[in-house]
Parts: structure tokens; sequence; C-alpha cells
């Protein structure tokens, strides 16, 4: 019971911390944020403040994994059987971690591909860590669940391009390189890694509880952790094969529009739009391949915008009106990826209209 207790007080108060952490990044990004963050929505304020906790989260519980794995000798008894108190501690960290992000998620209902499905991750990879630390007896495969912790290596990079996204730089040679990062990362440790953990749970842990414990120990304690570890390792495989490998194709070889005409002409403007200037709103434009499912068409009045599509608009440089017009599709860009979505310009014809998608 006294191992139970110190891990709640551990998941506790790493709990209190992160809710600490998130509400010290929300209020110094406000007062010293030099990105525009006071014009960010709620739910983008959210999400920076998440992606700073996610990323002091990974920066604490890799390297403990790391020293928890060479601190401990493992056979495979001790694969199964075996409970450190370091992994423990670790474990609690990121069960107060999961909870508090969980919180924020559901609150702001932060839009990570969707909110649902990170519900559902957050509650399936917190089950196996809060059996193994507070179901009396339940101390098992301790070995497993360290190194399923390896999986939030990709954390960063995937952060840092998170970052760049909501900045604005979605077509910078950092973000490109952030990318190239994650992907490799998460092939690594959210693919290969996964792999060979189910392969130690069915060929070590699973057999040596069944035979040793068995019965209602054996369905309690071992079931749903593995149950819950197909399911994360799944969810990385989907990921990283339906999200992450066509994002990039996308990177490498995807169309863009051309913006030859918006970038020579970009100084007539005097729009600075929600980001404050110009570039990242021709750089919102470059984003390309918004989402048809979820695509927002916003009006654009500017013959501008059709000639950068090869339109064949008429180009009056004397016309105010063409000003605003660009002006206006400038703005309507930059409101896309503020929304942290891709942003393309369509050349569909209405009369004098084209759109921005998102």
């Amino acid at each position: 019971m006294s191992d139970q207790i110190d891990d709640a007080l551990i998941a506790a108060a790493a709990f209190v911390a992160f809710w600490l952490l998130f509400i010290g990044t929300w209020w110094l990004s406000t007062r010293y944020g030099q990105y525009g963050f006071e014009q960010y929505t709620a739910k983008e304020k959210a999400e920076w403040c998440a992606r700073i906790s996610s990323t002091v989260h990974a920066s604490i519980v890799v390297p403990g994994v790391i020293a928890c794995l060479i601190e401990n000798k493992w056979s495979s008894d001790s694969i199964a059987f075996t409970s450190p108190a370091g992994c423990r501690a670790i474990f609690s960290v990121s069960i107060g971690y999961f909870l508090q992000d969980l919180g924020a998620l559901i609150w702001w209902r932060l839009q990570h591909w969707q909110a649902t499905a990170f519900v559902a991750h957050h509650l399936v990879a917190l089950t196996p860590y809060c059996i193994n630390n507070f179901v009396s007896g339940c101390h098992c495969g301790n070995y497993v669940l360290a190194l399923f912790l390896l999986v939030e290596i990709p954390t960063l990079p995937l952060n840092c391009v998170g970052t760049l996204d909501q900045l604005g730089l979605r077509q910078s040679h950092a973000r490109y390189l952030c990318f190239l990062v994650m992907y490799s990362s998460w092939f690594l440790a959210r693919v290969l890694l996964p792999v060979y953990l189910l392969i130690v749970l069915y060929e070590i842990i699973i057999p040596s509880w069944y035979s040793d414990r068995g019965g209602a120990q054996f369905a309690v304690c071992v079931v749903p952790s593995a149950v819950c570890a197909n399911v994360i390792a799944f969810a990385c495989f989907y990921i990283f094969l339906a999200q992450l490998s066509l994002d990039l194709f996308h990177e490498c070889i995807g169309d863009r529009p051309n913006l030859k005409t918006l970038q020579d002409d970009s100084s007539r403007s005097p729009v600075t739009g929600r980001f404050g200037g110009l570039e990242p709103a021709l750089r919102a434009l470059e984003g390309g391949g918004g989402s048809a499912a979820n695509a927002e068409r916003l009006p654009l009045l500017g013959h501008r915008a059709l000639a950068a599509q090869g339109g064949g608009a008429d180009d009056d440089d004397d016309s105010s009106s063409d000003d605003e017009f660009y002006g206006e599709s400038l703005a309507c860009a930059a409101d896309c990826a503020w929304s942290s979505k891709s942003c393309a310009v369509r050349g569909v014809r209405d009369g004098a209209q084209c759109h921005v998608v998102c």
C-alpha cells in the first residue's frame, strides 16, 4: 500500500506542476510574447501552451526511462515481474501529465487531428500505467512499460513542426528539417520499437504471468494493458502510414500555387493582417493542399489572386480597389494559417471571384 501512496503523491505533484506550467506559459506568452500571442483564439493559445508542456514532459521522461533501464538488470523473469521504484516514479510523472493534458484537451477541445481520437489516446495510454502503479499485485512488465514511454522521443520535433506552422513558417527550411527528423524518429520509436515490445509482450510477459499467476489476477493486471498496447501500436502504425508518409510525399513533390505575381507585388499593399506583416500571409498562401472534407471557402474579390493562378484577370496598377481586394486575400490566407490549417488559392471562377480554401 505504501508504494501506491508514494506513486499517487508523485502523480498528483506532476499533475499540479504541469497545470502550473500550462498557466505560466499562457501568462508569459501574453505578457512577453513577440509573435502575436494575444491575437490567438483561446483554442490556439491552449494548443501553444500544451505544446510547451508536452515538450517538458518528453524531456523529463525520456532520460528518466533510459536511466531506469540502465540501472536494472533485465532477464526473462525480471522483464515479467520486476517493478523498480525509479520506473514507477517515471510512470507517475507521466500519469500526472496525461491527466493534465486530458483536462486541457477536453476543456479547450484542441484540434490535434481530431479531439475525440486524442481523448481516446490519452485514456488508452493511461490505463496500463494506472494499473501497474495503483492496482495491488499488478506490478508487472515494467520493462515494456518503460520502453513504451520512449515513444515520446518524436514529440520534440513534432512540437517544432507544430510551432513553426502556428507561426506561419510552414514553407521554411527549418520546418522541413524538423519534419524529416520527426518522420525518422517516429519510424524508429513508434513503429519499430512497438513491434519489438509486442513480441516481448506475447513471448515473455503473457506466458509468464498466465502460468505463474493466471486466473483473475492475470485478467485484471495483464489483459487490459495488453489490449492498450495493441491499440497504441496500431495507432502509431496507422498515423505513420496514412498521415505522415502522405505529408512527406506532399512536402517533397506536392504541387504549390505560383506566387510570383503576389511576391513581386507584395510591397504595394499596406495590409498587415493577423500575423503583423505580409510575409507570413504569403507563406500561408503558399501552404497548399487544404483538406477538402473540412474546406472553408472565404471569398476573395481580388483580381491579383486570379492573376497569380494565371486566370488572366485585368491588372490595373492604378486601381485602389485592387489593393484593397489584394489585402483581403492576404488577410484571409493569414486566417487560414493562424488556425494551423493548410491554405491554397483555388482557381474557382465565379465572375470576378476566386476563393481561398482552408
